[in-house]
């Protein structure tokens, strides 16, 4: 006959919730790179958010990746919360299902547009920058996980001059990589 001790229950049970809280925790990794005026920028924070699907193929809404936490950030509330600053700087995409694309066998387009935050362009925030040029490998979702690996290099300003009196130089963005798995979470 087996005898258990209240420590050993004890004990016992906060294993499991360990265990239980392991299992069902989010896994997410990420890392961003953005090249402007030479130096680089690293974001490490990112979120992903899901609506539905489209002919059985996941709708990929936002993919946000940040210099800073974004554990507080919703997605309905995501687009024009990065322009104060206080998630640094910022770069957002939405994936692009392919035309008559099918879920047995499909691959998301490269996004062919970008938004991008707190880089300084003029005092303004550019939105919807388009580029083309965006490489991208193993670009998927599968189980549950968004994954991939994307790149674009190039030069690209936000349009405006430099201003030799006050000696104020447009920032040039000329590129920026991610590479991330991450589960996405579901829009209501």
């Amino acid at each position: 006959m087996t005898m258990f001790k209240p420590g050993h229950t004890l004990l016992a049970a906060a294993l499991m919730l360990a265990v239980a809280g392991a299992v069902h925790a989010e896994t997410a990794t990420s890392r961003a790179t953005l090249t402007i005026d030479g130096k680089t920028i690293t974001l490490p924070h990112a979120r992903a958010w899901s609506w539905g699907e489209f002919n059985g193929i996941p709708s990929i809404q936002k993919v946000v990746f940040a210099e800073k936490p974004l554990d507080d950030v919703e997605y309905m509330s995501s687009g024009n919360v990065f322009d104060d600053g206080a998630y640094g700087v910022v770069l957002s995409f939405r994936p692009s299902i392919p035309y008559g694309a099918d879920a047995a066998n499909f691959q998301y387009d490269p996004p062919e547009n970008f938004d991008l935050y707190g880089v300084g362009f003029n005092s303004s925030t550019p939105s919807n920058i388009e580029v083309e040029g965006v490489t991208a490998t193993g670009y998927t979702f599968k189980n549950g996980v968004f994954t991939g690996k994307l790149a674009w290099k190039g030069e690209l300003t936000g349009g405006f001059h430099d201003d030799a009196a006050s000696g104020w130089k447009e920032p040039v963005l000329t590129g920026w990589t991610a590479e991330f798995s991450i589960k996405p979470e579901a829009t209501e």
